[in-house]
């Protein structure tokens, strides 16, 4: 009872909240057959390999502000949303900054910045690379990349030109043309 319970409520949650668009386009990649992904709420949007999977997200996940949760062998991406009183992009740049494990930098989406680290201790189990940034919906979005299955983090191991590809595409996308009912218009 429980289970059933437990699924038809995982079920009606889905249907009732779609976080995510999976948009075909050509990203600005080398690699063949990757894809973007966005979550519609935020406006943000981002390129992923062609076998990655989104993974089901449980109310752990939800409550710590996860919006996007998904890999494969490879890697494993989860986007978290901050609220205002959470952190702030400022915040994060600020204390990240002083981190001394983290290599930093920063590119320009239009008039936002983006901002890009690296961890220089990696572990299999540590963030290997991350991506903050202000979504058009004014929160601050924090894309955190780990290694995947495989647990690889060494110098050649897929994951960091995989994170790195990542951190080129992450964009700004107004997703209110697609027509998707209950998109923000951020035009």
């Amino acid at each position: 009872m429980k289970r059933t319970l437990a699924l038809v409520l995982a079920a009606a949650l889905l249907a009732l909240v779609p976080l995510c668009v999976l948009a075909e386009s050509d990203p600005p990649l080398s690699t063949d057959g990757w894809g973007y992904i966005g979550y519609i709420y935020g406006g943000v949007a981002l390129a992923v390999p062609p076998d990655y999977e989104s993974y089901e997200s449980d109310e752990t996940f939800a409550a710590y502000g996860c919006v996007l949760l998904g890999g494969n062998a490879d890697f494993m991406l989860q986007m978290r949303v901050f609220q205002e009183d959470d952190l702030t992009y400022d915040d994060f740049k600020e204390m990240i900054e002083q981190e001394r494990t983290a290599e930093i930098s920063t590119r320009m989406d239009g008039d936002s910045e983006i901002l890009l680290y690296r961890n220089t201790k990696p572990s299999a189990s540590s963030e290997l690379y991350g991506i903050a940034l202000t979504g058009l919906d004014g929160l601050f979005y924090k894309i955190s990349i780990f290694t995947g299955a495989d647990e690889a983090f060494g110098d050649d191991a897929p994951v960091w030109s995989i994170a790195e590809a990542i951190g080129q595409t992450v964009m700004h996308q107004d997703f209110s043309e697609w027509g998707v009912e209950g998109a923000p218009d951020f035009s």
